[in-house]
């Protein structure tokens, strides 16, 4: 398995997450969806390149995932070997509207299985990264899941789709789930960043975390999706 130091990570993401924050977190809200959409591209192009320098330099013989936004080739592992899965800006329309709730999410993928996650909360100052085999953390302490066992003591998290009007579907199955879950459960939330929602359900804030379309959309994009197999296997070894 390809080795990666999660202090060299560490020192990679968070002051280009935080000058994120700092550049396009405190701007005034857009005032209309377009005027979003660009703020997002903007962010998108300043950050991105960045991170992947960063990362260049540490690691230069590993390539990059190009399916953020292209669902057509999130289908199979886009290479043989090892390769990076980034997502700069996750839950961006929080960043752009100034909620603390968004991330950066890098995941290394090898042989089409995740084997390294990381995500930094620039909002909170919060790393969590997770090893195949070797468990999950937060800043650098061991992580665990909640221990709840009962639907009506969990607190629940979900993401709608994105693109409500390509996947109509998918919008009827979160709404036909939300209503199934919402009275069954102590409460249940939609939070923004998915690959934030995951860590916090790793560590054991939240319960749970559902999601229909992810497999199609944005299968790699938010990233520590892929550790919940990672924790998965730390815990059964």
């Amino acid at each position: 398995m390809y080795k990666i130091d999660a202090n060299d990570i560490h020192q990679a993401l968070v002051p280009i997450s935080r000058e994120v924050l700092r550049r396009f977190g405190g701007l005034q809200p857009a005032l209309t969806r377009e005027g979003l959409i660009e703020r997002f591209s903007e962010a998108n192009r300043w950050a991105e390149p960045k991170i992947r320098a960063a990362e260049n330099a540490r690691y230069p013989d590993l390539p990059w995932s190009e399916a953020e936004l292209n669902a057509g080739k999130q289908a199979v592992p886009e290479y043989g070997g090892a390769y990076w899965v980034l997502d700069p800006i996750d839950g961006a329309i929080h960043l752009h509207q100034g909620f603390g709730f968004w991330s950066t999410s890098l995941c290394l993928v090898q042989d089409g299985k995740a084997v390294f996650s990381a995500v930094y909360g620039a909002g909170r100052n919060e790393y969590f990264h997770a090893v195949r085999g070797e468990g999950a953390y937060l800043n650098g302490q061991r992580i665990t899941v909640s221990a709840k066992t009962r639907l009506a003591d969990a607190l629940l998290l979900t993401t709608p789709p994105n693109k409500v009007d390509v996947d109509p579907e998918d919008v009827r199955l979160t709404a036909w789930s939300v209503a199934k879950l919402l009275p069954e459960s102590t409460a249940l939330r939609m939070l923004g960043s998915t690959a934030l929602q995951m860590a916090y359900v790793a560590c054991g804030r939240m319960d749970a975390y559902w999601e229909y379309g992810g497999a199609k959309a944005e299968r790699y994009a938010n990233s520590w999706r892929k550790s919940e197999k990672v924790c998965e296997s730390a815990d059964d070894g």
